[in-house]
């Protein structure tokens, strides 16, 4: 009868360290990813210096939180492309994480600053794209306006919005498939550029902010074209017109941005 006593007292001991090396596993992932957004840091800046950029603007290559992403969401491995499933995934309901709206959040939060970056939303019909407060709700139908934590665009239903209260109709013009963003925490200004010929989409300015700010993806329908997170400039043919007018459209647009 002594094993009925010694397997539970096994199993129990089975399960602490089971318990004990998932949680070894998490943090060293998150040390590993620590390392690599400090490195990708030190690149980007020595990258935009090199092409010109302002020197106070930090270009910046944003990866996915998963512990915030919606279970109707799936991420690549590198934490850079994010798709829409047609299931749902079985995750853990943590408080951090999007249960009812497919979005997902930047792992980088930004106090202070200018940052840079861009996002391929390809050919995708249906996104959001923007910048949220760190301490926006994650739980239920997410209030999508500024009054709420919220900053972007969207693109719905064939009709593009600026999320602002109320919202603004926008008409670019060319279709859009890469969308840069600079966020300008110390002047309270953010700001949406079209890449390909780097005009400005839209801005909101006379921001203040009650927290730090996280970079916002959200991706309706089922549509399975993804949102990708920049790392590198895109060959031109991704564009339309010569990769080189976008980029220095940009770059001189943002010297201008007050």
């Amino acid at each position: 009868m002594a094993w009925r006593t010694v397997v539970p007292v096994i199993l129990i001991v089975v399960g602490l360290v089971a318990i004990g090396a998932t949680c070894l596993f998490w943090k060293r992932q998150r040390d590993r990813d620590r390392v690599q957004l400090e490195e990708e840091k030190l690149y980007r800046e020595e990258e935009q210096l090199s092409q010109g950029w302002p020197e106070d603007v930090i270009y910046v290559s944003p990866s996915l939180d998963p512990d915030t992403a919606s279970p109707k969401l799936a991420l690549s491995e590198d934490r850079k492309t994010v798709r829409r499933l047609f299931f749902e995934q079985e995750l853990p309901n943590a408080p951090s994480r999007f249960d009812r709206d497919p979005c997902v959040l930047g792992l980088e939060q930004f106090s202070a600053g200018r940052y840079y970056w861009e996002v391929q939303v390809g050919h995708r019909k249906a996104w959001n794209l923007g910048v949220c407060l760190q301490s926006l709700d994650r739980k239920g139908r997410i209030p999508k306006s500024p009054q709420h934590g919220l900053w972007a665009l969207e693109l719905y239903k064939k009709g593009f919005w600026a999320l602002a209260f109320p919202r603004v109709r926008l008409h670019p013009s060319e279709p859009l498939h890469r969308v840069g963003v600079f966020l300008d925490c110390d002047a309270g200004r953010i700001s949406f550029y079209s890449v390909s010929n780097g005009s400005l989409i839209y801005a909101f300015s006379g921001l203040s902010f009650s927290a730090p700010l996280r970079p916002f993806f959200c991706l309706w329908t089922h549509d399975p074209s993804p949102l990708t997170i920049c790392s590198e400039w895109q060959p031109p043919e991704a564009l339309g017109p010569p990769q080189g007018e976008g980029q220095d459209r940009v770059g001189t647009l943002l010297q201008q941005d007050p």
